[in-house]
């Protein structure tokens, strides 16, 4: 690094980890919001991914990430076809929206 991007950095390091770590909150209460939904939603099923709010936490991050997608979505889908409005709309508002918006935020800020 230069002496002018060294500058930058330590004009103000504290308030971009600051602002950083308060978009990566928001993502964290999306995905806590949509598995609250998805453990009320799926408490009544015999789904193997939704009995304890931990399981769904991990599951709804595993879907966020593309890790495994289709371990928690195709079981549910198969029990009932109108919960794939529910993991639509996650990984069209959590996964493509927040998730692009908060990496491009958090990029921007290192720049």
């Amino acid at each position: 690094m230069t002496e002018v991007d060294l500058a930058v950095f330590e004009e103000n390091p504290s308030s971009a980890n600051l602002e950083n770590a308060a978009a990566l909150l928001v993502l964290g209460i999306a995905v806590i919001l949509f598995t609250t939904m998805g453990f009320l939603l799926f408490s009544d099923s015999s789904d193997l991914y939704f009995k304890t709010f931990g399981d769904g936490l991990w599951f709804m991050f595993m879907i966020l990430i593309g890790s495994d997608w289709p371990g928690p979505i195709i079981p549910s889908i198969e029990y009932n076809r109108g919960y794939f409005l529910f993991f639509f709309a996650f990984v069209c508002l959590v996964g493509w929206g927040f998730l692009n918006l908060i990496t491009g935020y958090i990029f921007s800020n290192m720049t």
